[in-house]
């Protein structure tokens, strides 16, 4: 079973998470960034990480799940909010969605979120575009608690999830 872990990370936090998907996983497991060379016919399992970005999966990401064909697939994902929010499940289905578009016999592994720090030059175009959001105190207090992510809960929820991905991989036949 040939594995591959595609990230797409903008700050850092979600290629961190994915280093752990890669050692969870095992098995020999590649790891690239959406922005590399690859050949997707090559694996027959594709681990992908995307951060969230304004509220949506990031584009790379969106679009590597969108030529995805007969693949074994488990989706993770960074964000600054709470990752057990209804806004960060719904991400998280826009991303399954995009990944069985047109039924082309992908199977979802599973998805998991973890938090991510949010980036100072983020957090600039974010007080540019609303100000009052610097005096905020339900933005001020996430923003603090995004600060210490990814942290040693999360490595672990990343270790452990793809450790499950592949026992799950390794049960299901080849297809396509």
């Amino acid at each position: 079973m040939k594995s591959l872990v595609l990230v797409s990370s903008k700050t850092g936090n979600t290629y961190k998470i994915a280093r752990y998907v890669q050692k969870g996983f095992g098995c020999d497991c590649e790891l690239k960034r959406t922005t590399e060379k690859y050949d997707l016919s090559a694996y027959d399992t594709v681990l992908v990480g995307f951060w969230l970005d304004s509220g949506h999966v990031d584009n790379d990401s969106l679009s590597l799940l969108k030529r995805l064909y007969y693949k074994k697939v488990g989706i993770f994902g960074t964000l600054g909010g709470d990752p057990q929010s209804e806004a960060a499940a719904k991400v998280m289905k826009t991303a399954v969605d995009a990944l069985y578009e047109g039924h082309r016999g992908n199977i979802l592994l599973g998805t998991f979120w973890v938090r991510g720090k949010i980036s100072k030059s983020v957090l600039s175009v974010m007080y540019e575009k609303f100000p009052e959001l610097k005096n905020d105190e339900k933005h001020i207090k996430r923003i603090t608690e995004a600060s210490v992510h990814p942290n040693a809960e999360d490595r672990l929820t990343a270790l452990l999830n793809a450790q499950y991905w592949q026992k799950k991989a390794q049960k299901i036949k080849a297809r396509g």
